[in-house]
């Protein structure tokens, strides 16, 4: 077995960084900038109304002959003259010879004029000047920021089509188990409901370019075999769930071999998700997570997150920081254990039900905790956590 510590570090030396393409930016939720965004228009486009109103000049007085309207989206450019007023609406371009917008409800109107307190004629009023929100050329998303939906609407709103991204890895997972079965079906004597794949479809799905693609097999070594095979061909990073121990029924090893898959670790000193597995092929990653779910989870957030977020251009967020225990646990395990537990003001509690079936403590957690081999902590003591809070 080798370490946390060295299983990290192995895993981000086999890891390659990703790629740059350009997509259209619609496409682009989840990826990474690989360049800069730079405004391709003023926004706004030209003076525009905030308000729905009228649209006057501030030297005309304050009653006035209503002469036309203009509305948003009309590709004309309307005129003001002396004594005169347009009705307008939000988002329409200001007329030639306005400078103020007065809202509708201070607007007394008289068949074809209007009359309003003079001291609402305030220049510049209800009026969103040319390029007030962005400039031709400014900088609007630097390079190595996550495309969210609000950038999107901002890159199409500024003029822009296409984004330079760095490409997202296409992800499989494969399932491993004759004991499971589908959500929604009858469940009969020892067989169990297979959590393993949604919860890891939900979760690496932001950092696939594809939807997820998965694979149900059985504990078969001949069918493992070949499920690995025709995943190794359609994906960058595939991931097997279950039959990675070393049971009589356990066959992923074996199949992975079988296809030429390089061995680069295999057992980890921890507790829980000790059985796990790494490798690579054809310039492309595998992982073996163990079959239990919080042994699953575990290695996920520990190992195979960090993997992907480099895979995709993400910064490696994966800090830990210091928190104080607020009762006394021990970790008699040979092996260091990642815990789970709830972080809040400062002080950690580590939650029952720790084995690795039990995955009602991760679901309530927002932390694993970092407990020492042959370790009594004591209430106030320090301790190291990692921050999961179940987003990507």
């Amino acid at each position: 077995m080798i370490s946390a510590e060295q299983a990290i570090q192995l895993i981000d030396e086999h890891t390659s960084a990703p790629d740059p393409i350009t997509i259209p930016v619609n496409e682009g939720i989840n990826h990474v900038l690989a360049s800069d965004v730079f405004a391709q228009i003023d926004l706004p486009t030209c003076d525009e109304s905030s308000m729905d109103g009228y649209a006057v000049h501030t030297d005309f007085g304050n009653n006035l002959e209503l002469v036309g309207e203009q509305a948003a989206g009309s590709t004309s450019q309307l005129s003001l003259q002396k004594g005169q007023a347009i009705r307008i609406f939000t988002g329409a371009p200001i007329p030639q010879g306005a400078n103020c917008v007065i809202m509708q409800e201070k607007i007394t109107v008289n068949n074809q004029s209007i009359s309003f307190d003079k001291n609402l004629l305030i220049p510049g009023k209800y009026i969103r000047t040319k390029g007030n929100h962005l400039q031709k050329g400014q900088l609007i998303l630097p390079k190595r920021q996550l495309l969210s939906p609000p950038g999107i609407g901002l890159a199409i709103s500024a003029g822009i089509a296409e984004v330079k991204v760095f490409k997202l890895p296409r992800i499989g997972i494969i399932i491993t188990g004759n004991e499971l079965v589908e959500p929604g079906k009858p469940l009969y004597f020892g067989q169990k409901y297979n959590s393993n794949e949604s919860m890891l479809k939900a979760l690496l799905q932001p950092f696939s370019s594809f939807p997820i693609i998965t694979s149900r097999v059985s504990d078969d070594l001949a069918v493992t075999s070949k499920a690995v095979a025709k995943m190794i061909d359609q994906c960058d990073v595939m991931v097997l769930s279950g039959g990675i121990s070393v049971g009589d029924h356990d066959h992923v090893y074996q199949a992975l071999q079988q296809n030429e898959v390089k061995s680069i670790f295999y057992k980890v000193k921890q507790k829980p998700g000790k059985p796990l597995y790494f490798g690579t092929t054809k310039r492309k990653i595998v992982f073996g997570l163990p079959g239990n779910p919080v042994s699953a989870l575990a290695c996920t957030y520990l190992y195979l997150l960090p993997a992907l977020r480099k895979l995709s251009g993400r910064e490696i967020d994966q800090q830990w920081k210091l928190a104080k225990l607020n009762h006394s646990v021990e970790n008699p395990s040979d092996r260091p254990s990642f815990s789970r537990g709830v972080v809040k003001d400062g002080n950690i509690e580590i939650l029952p039900g720790q084995d690795s079936h039990m995955l009602l403590s991760f679901a309530n957690a927002n932390s694993l905790v970092f407990l020492e081999a042959h370790h009594q902590y004591q209430k106030g003591d320090e301790v190291k956590y990692l921050s999961i809070n179940h987003e990507v």
